[in-house]
């Protein structure tokens, strides 16, 4: 399973290294199944759900190489034992113990594996843990076969350009926005800070007077600002765009919020004629700027059809369904990115504790199932002295909220995002929640 790797780090134990690399892979497993297992009891369908996963920093080799091939009931390899994983992450929490790293996400693992030995016997495999997952979130072993949705209309070259408004210029809006401009007949921008919608005017927009002014004069309404209530105060709020709402015209919401309140806040907009499709994005402003970025839309297909074609002028769109199922996607998917990111901070405290580096557990599981896009983000940016990402430790835990509270109201019970959540709101009052994340590595020592 973890072929490779421990042997060439002489200096260190083969059985604590080897115990480090099971951990990694149970939890990633595990964490992936569940979350897997909670968005298809939201309505998602697994094909779509991986394609966005695997766009993103969520991707890792189990979901790469393992996951469509267990859904599937052909796996691509003989799968591990849960005992051998257990044994390993038992050995994990031992070794941690001896040198004074807690390991509370392992723990988790530890108890999980446990239930799944009860219920499959010593002899069962990773497999076994996808039909565990499942029956715990109460979704049918079919339901990892529901067919994918439609993949989208084709794009009309020949179609007018629209006119666009484009609210919300921070960091990703304002790449956003860019990228908008290339597709608009004439774009219109407004933001809170003067000097972002000036930049904007320099590259060709134009500034609106006020709110209700720019969803007048836009055919095309985009928005991207830090939450679901953001996203309401302006559409429908005092001082917001409702005066120049009007039938014919759709709402683009590119927001990472509740999916509850995309859902509400669609059937307000169509009462008045007005479309809408949640269409929050994977990737950041760099990928904004290329025209790389992945959009996860839910909404009407008559809506989806109608921006397809700007949509896919910034990157490449999926479709997932009903109103609010594009924000369910960017919560799974966020939750693949964000607990990967603290199996590895656990894992890597753990192992530099015993004398194996960054890079050296990086190579150590390159090609295994313990490699995460995780892992190499934070060992390129460990390298670089770059930052893994910027958002703000508050937007991150936000995410984590609202997938802890999309899993409670379906009913899905999510052990390890969960733990994630416990540990982040924990660590925020310690570092700030406007530090960026990268602040919570350095409580691992990172």
């Amino acid at each position: 399973m973890f072929h490779g790797s421990s042997q060439n780090l002489s200096s260190v134990d083969a059985g604590e290294s080897k115990a480090i690399a099971t951990t990694m892979f149970s939890l990633c497993s595990l964490m992936t199944l569940e979350v897997i297992a909670m968005g298809l009891k939201a309505g998602l369908a697994l094909p779509p759900m991986l394609d966005a996963i695997n766009g993103s920093s969520g991707r890792s080799h189990f979901t790469e190489h393992r996951l469509a091939g267990l859904a599937s009931r052909r796996p691509v390899c003989e799968t591990p034992l849960l005992s051998e994983m257990f044994d390993g992450v038992r050995r994990a929490i031992q070794f941690s113990e001896r040198h004074g790293t807690a390991l509370p996400l392992a723990s988790t693992a530890s108890g999980l594996l446990s239930i799944g030995i009860n219920a499959f016997g010593v002899d069962g495999r990773l497999d076994s843990l996808l039909a565990l997952t499942a029956s715990m979130a109460g979704v049918s072993r079919e339901a990892y076969d529901r067919s994918p949705r439609v993949a989208g209309p084709e794009s009309n070259a020949n179609a007018r350009k629209p006119r666009i408004g484009y609210v919300g210029l921070g960091a990703m809006g304002s790449a956003l926005a860019r990228r908008a401009r290339t597709a608009a007949e004439q774009l219109f921008v407004f933001d809170v800070v003067q000097e972002r919608m000036d930049e904007q005017v320099q590259g060709g927009a134009t500034a609106a007077a006020d709110m209700a002014s720019l969803a007048r004069e836009s055919d095309v309404i985009m928005l991207c600002v830090p939450t679901s209530a953001h996203v309401k105060q302006i559409l429908l709020g005092e001082g917001g765009m409702q005066k120049g709402l009007s039938p014919g015209k759709v709402v683009i919401d590119q927001t990472t919020g509740s999916p509850s309140d995309a859902r509400a806040l669609c059937q307000t907009l169509n009462r008045m004629g007005v479309g809408f499709v949640d269409a929050p994005v994977a990737g950041g402003p760099s990928s904004a700027d290329k025209g790389t970025l992945l959009a996860l839309c839910g909404g009407s297909v008559d809506d989806y059809s109608k921006v397809y074609g700007l949509l896919q002028t910034m990157g490449r769109s999926i479709y997932f369904g009903q109103t609010g199922s594009g924000q369910i996607a960017k919560l799974v998917k966020n939750a693949t990115g964000a607990c990967n990111r603290f199996i590895c901070y656990e894992s890597i405290a753990l192992a530099q504790r015993i004398g194996i580096d960054l890079q050296s557990l990086l190579e150590q599981t390159k090609g295994t199932d313990a490699w995460t896009a995780a892992i190499q983000r934070i060992a390129d940016a460990k390298r670089t002295g770059t930052p893994t990402a910027i958002i703000t430790a508050e937007l991150f835990y936000k995410d984590l909220r609202l997938v802890s509270e999309l899993a409670a109201s379906v009913g899905v019970p999510m052990f390890i995002a969960n733990a994630v959540r416990n540990r982040v709101e924990a660590l925020i009052k310690e570092i700030g929640p406007e530090s960026n994340i990268d602040e919570l590595g350095r409580a691992y020592g990172l």
